[in-house]
């Protein structure tokens, strides 16, 4: 696959074969973590495509279930009727079987896979709005397995937020909007201090 990858004929990273051939090739060598950072590149430049936007579930549900569980429900919103390979991705999603603590996640995880889709959408004060709400639950167990389970979803949310907020700082940066990229940085940097 690796192979496949270097020889192939591509028109850049951002094409959608090399896309799916590089998550591929991540998602067969146990390496899942590293699709969310492609997908975001590709959705980046081609913020529309369905797609990308359908491809996020597979690139979290091995990873994080939450996450995974969240999109899933927020493009079942978003887009009807699906085709069925929306359909079966979702269905995968659906049928993740997530442990309690797992499902303390799913209200930010909501919360930032609709910032997400917001900002995709070209909607950047709902994808500020989305990440304002976000409240990363307190642990609640003392387990070293509860205490794994825990910092990794923390963590995962946490990197995917400062992801968004990238973003969208880039957005209000590149039309010129300073006072609104100020603050945006000054919220997020505030809530997280907490």
């Amino acid at each position: 696959m690796a192979c496949q990858i270097c020889k192939g004929q591509y028109s850049g990273t951002n094409d959608r074969k090399y896309v799916e051939d590089v998550t591929n090739f991540f998602s067969l060598s146990n390496r899942d973590e590293k699709n969310m950072g492609v997908l975001l590149k590709y959705l980046k430049y081609n913020p529309q495509d369905r797609w990308g936007r359908f491809k996020i579930l597979s690139a979290n549900s091995k990873y994080t279930a939450p996450l995974a569980v969240a999109f899933a429900q927020a493009l079942k919103t978003r887009y009807s009727p699906m085709s069925s390979d929306e359909k079966s991705e979702i269905d995968k999603v659906e049928k993740i079987r997530t442990s309690d603590y797992a499902k303390l996640f799913t209200p930010p995880a909501r919360l930032i896979a609709e910032s997400l889709l917001s900002f995709l959408d070209g909607d950047l004060e709902a994808a500020e709005a989305h990440l304002r709400k976000i409240q990363i639950p307190d642990r609640v167990s003392t387990s070293s397995e509860g205490k794994f389970e825990y910092d990794f979803m923390s963590a995962n949310l946490k990197d995917l937020e400062r992801e968004i907020v990238l973003m969208i700082s880039s957005q209000y940066e590149a039309s010129g909007n300073i006072e609104a990229k100020g603050k945006l940085w000054e919220n997020f940097s505030t809530r997280n201090k907490k």
